[in-house]
């Protein structure tokens, strides 16, 4: 507290509108959930002989052995477990929609391409994605007091386009983000059920199967470099998804000529191009495209912002998979204790000591408006 009250305070106060509302935030789910609502705030991870299938289905007999930890805010239950190599982790929380629509998705409107978020009103809410992320500390001061918020990644711009650190001071904290459009369905994804989808393209029944990796990152001192991402970088390796746009960022480079449902069609794989199953934008005539929209249009979809491969190195450390499913999503994370990458990854060595972490919930929403936990201990039940 005292360190809030110091070093993070005096500096908030100074910023602009955004960073205002983000003190207001964190005082709220920081100070407010760990002085108004006590809980416990120890994640027990039990060992177990087989790990259980990263596939988004919580039946696994492994998971019945794990103790569940509920936390209030943000509104989702958490359970571990662990084998001799590995660690898995379990999550459920609620959301309303299914949001994979960013807003860089595109729509056609007769005549040209247009983003989504262009095509929203003005007024409108941003459009990003559902996620879930773990922050686990590496050597960040001050953590086991203010946790996340020691580390927060949100830019500040005073004015004429310059941007300053905020919290980003010292230490290292390896970040665990699940994004729903760019990674969770990197390896493939179907729906089931009866689906029904809004008229901003999210669906609110049906079920959603997403198979694909977490993106695996590291936090960081600032860099200006960096921007918008600022002090939060990749880890070694490829990362699973690429942009599709064309370099003028007019229109997408590819769209499915034949997708088959709504996730098919918000979901571009490189498989699906190499296989001959989508087409360049860039050599269609306007009623060809026309025509390939409507079968987007029909489905209530968009032609996707990003490009759907498989990751390499360190950034594919993580594997996931998730069902979102009438208002709830489950998913399972599944990663090595020791990835052998002790820069980028908190490494789960000392198996007798707690490893502290926060997490926190993106409902269609990004970096600035999440929803944040309070300090969690993680803790490996020695039990055989």
């Amino acid at each position: 507290m005292l360190y809030f009250l110091q070093k993070i305070l005096p500096r908030l106060w100074k910023a602009n509108g955004m960073m205002k509302r983000l003190l207001i935030v964190g005082i709220v789910t920081g100070l407010f959930t760990a002085c108004a609502f006590p809980q416990d705030q120890t994640l027990k991870a039990v060992r177990v002989d087989k790990a259980p299938a990263v596939d988004g289905d919580p039946s696994d007999g492994a998971w019945a052995k794990a103790p569940k930890l509920d936390l209030t805010f943000p509104k989702v239950s958490l359970k571990a477990v662990y084998t001799d190599d590995s660690i898995c982790l379990l999550a459920k929380w609620p959301d309303s929609t299914f949001s994979i629509v960013r807003g860089g998705s595109w729509n056609w409107d007769g005549t040209k391409w247009i983003t989504t978020q262009a095509a929203a009103p003005k007024d409108g809410p941003r459009m990003f994605e559902d996620g879930i992320a773990f922050m686990w500390n590496m050597t960040i001061p001050g953590f086991e007091g203010l946790g996340c918020m020691n580390k927060c990644h949100v830019d500040v711009q005073p004015g004429k386009g310059k941007t300053v650190s905020i919290f980003l001071d010292a230490g290292v904290a390896d970040m665990w983000h699940m994004k729903a459009a760019r990674s969770l369905p990197a390896t493939r994804a179907s729906q089931s059920g009866e689906v029904k989808i809004g008229k901003d393209g999210q669906p609110t029944a049906g079920a959603f199967l997403l198979v694909g990796y977490c993106d695996d990152e590291w936090m960081g001192e600032w860099s200006d470099a960096n921007v918008p991402a600022g002090g939060r970088y990749g880890d070694k390796g490829e990362r699973m998804y690429i942009g599709n746009r064309n370099k003028e960022k007019t229109a997408p480079l590819y769209m499915e000529k034949e997708p088959t449902d709504y996730l098919d069609a918000m979901t571009l794989h490189q498989s699906e191009i190499d296989a001959g199953e989508a087409v360049e934008v860039s050599g269609l005539t306007a009623e060809k495209v026309g025509a390939i929209w409507a079968k987007y249009n029909t489905l209530g979809a968009r032609v996707p912002e990003c490009i759907l491969r498989k990751p390499e190195g360190s950034r594919a450390d993580i594997s996931q998979a998730a069902v979102w499913k009438d208002g709830v999503w489950t998913t399972e994370f599944r990663r090595d204790l020791d990835t052998g990458h002790p820069n980028e990854d908190v490494i789960f060595k000392d198996l007798t000591r707690p490893y502290l972490f926060g997490v926190a919930i993106m409902d269609n929403c990004g970096g600035d408006d999440h929803i944040t936990s309070g300090v969690i201990a993680l803790v490996f039940d020695q039990a055989q």
